[in-house]
């Protein structure tokens, strides 16, 4: 994909599963999908962009389905990562939908569909699918008193 200066790109993250990254971009109305290894996301993301032609500066949305994104690090890591991108370039972003990603081809047309203003957020938030695992255990004391 050659470099474009113009905001016409849409990004959408679907899935992480160590270390094999399922994601996408809408250019021009067509749906292009790649799978790439990225053992390492806190280096790995943006490289990963740049090498396959996308570039932040071309995003006009960047989409993310939280509950596919793998485990607790590995999702907070996706997320952080484009969260900032968008607030730093001003880039609206949104939550898609699990369910979208059963048919991705159809996603380009969802997307068009959309206003800017419509699901556009802030930021995309991390959903865990399993129950925390950190737990804290209360000890009773036991006391005798003679």
């Amino acid at each position: 994909m050659a470099r474009q200066t113009k905001k016409n790109l849409s990004l959408i993250i679907w899935a992480y599963h160590h270390p094999v990254l399922r994601w996408g971009v809408v250019d021009k109305g067509v749906y292009h999908a790649y799978q790439d290894e990225v053992p390492q996301l806190d280096l790995g993301l943006l490289p990963l962009l740049h090498r396959r032609g996308v570039h932040p500066e071309q995003l006009s949305l960047i989409a993310a389905c939280p509950e596919l994104l793998g485990g607790f690090a590995s999702a907070r890591l996706i997320l952080a990562t484009v969260n900032t991108i968008a607030w730093l370039r001003d880039i609206p972003i949104l939550a898609i939908p699990q369910d979208w990603s059963h048919d991705e081809t159809s996603v380009s047309e969802r997307l068009v569909r959309m206003k800017p203003g419509d699901s556009c957020l802030h930021q995309v938030l991390p959903h865990y699918a399993a129950p925390p695992s950190i737990s804290i255990q209360k000890r009773k004391k036991k006391f005798t008193i003679t």
